[in-house]
């Protein structure tokens, strides 16, 4: 379940670019066109953009073989570029491989910085999503639970049945069976969550309802 949204954001990069590269710079605008007029301000943050998109590239690629040898590089893009999604982007990849080998702090460490950083509410969902269930990996199911209320408030609907899935597998580590239920319940009930995971969750229902009173 890990790869849910994995193409969905590799691909959404560039459009995201393209169509909210400039929003980020509201804040600072007028001032900084003031000094550099618009048309050198423009050409300045083409370039940081082009330089990013490359940098990214240049990761994205590597991943397919040994993702390890160039992390370094994928966390001086979060530095050097931290506004802009492939900043978030290598942060997933790095997440990603950190999760594969099991290094759980470091996962939690790349997702929470989406977290902090990303103003997209699809970022921030699948980073939390991710993070809940790093979280649950590492037996931290009180913090993946805290992670999965806090999404719950600002998460789009579509995310919503794998929240419940998520609390339902949490609930279900900390031996609270009947909770677990109703969370998988939920979950199963829920038409925006792919089949096979409504599937699961109706196979959990049915598993917990033999044993819970």
């Amino acid at each position: 379940m890990q790869d849910v949204h994995e193409q969905h954001e590799l691909e959404a990069l560039k459009s995201w670019w393209k169509t909210n590269g400039m929003a980020v710079l509201t804040g600072g605008l007028l001032a900084v066109a003031g000094v550099l007029g618009w048309q050198g301000y423009h050409s300045y943050e083409t370039a940081n953009n082009e330089a990013a998109s490359s940098r990214y590239e240049g990761l994205r690629s590597a991943a397919q073989t040994d993702f390890g040898a160039v992390a370094t590089d994928a966390r001086q893009l979060m530095v050097d570029f931290p506004k802009s999604p492939y900043a978030v982007g290598a942060a997933f990849l790095l997440a990603k491989h950190a999760a594969e080998k099991a290094d759980w702090a470091d996962a939690q460490a790349n997702l929470k910085w989406v977290i902090d950083h990303t103003t997209e509410a699809h970022w921030r969902a699948v980073a939390s999503l991710r993070l809940a269930r790093v979280l649950i990996e590492a037996n931290k199911t009180d913090e993946a639970l805290s992670v999965l209320n806090t999404a719950a408030t600002d998460t789009p609907v579509a995310f919503k049945g794998l929240i419940d899935y998520l609390r339902g597998m949490a609930l279900l580590q900390q031996g609270k069976q009947e909770a677990a239920q109703a969370a998988f319940k939920a979950a199963q009930e829920n038409p925006t969550l792919s089949a096979s995971i409504r599937s699961l969750s109706q196979l959990w229902v049915d598993d917990l309802g033999q044993v819970t009173p």
